[in-house]
């Protein structure tokens, strides 16, 4: 299974045509520089296993009166 992921990780590199940095080259990079563009997307609004769930839940915080995610928390928080 090593050897397969090996194999496809080479023959990517192999087509990006990048080479790589080795260990001099990521010693010689500053560690504090920043990416130029952060691949992450944003965090989700909930989180559930099915996405018809975080819809339905979302759905469900925007028919409320009050701000998303808060109604649910203002009885147990009253109660203590």
């Amino acid at each position: 299974m090593v050897g397969k992921i090996d194999e496809a990780a080479g023959a990517a590199r192999r087509e990006s045509l990048i080479a790589p940095l080795g260990a001099d080259g990521v010693r010689a990079q500053n560690p504090e520089t920043r990416p130029r563009k952060i691949k992450k997307s944003p965090a989700p609004f909930c989180h559930a296993l099915l996405k018809k769930v975080r819809k339905a839940r979302v759905r469900a915080d925007e028919r409320a009166d009050q701000p998303p995610a808060q109604h649910a928390w203002n009885g147990p928080l009253r109660r203590g």
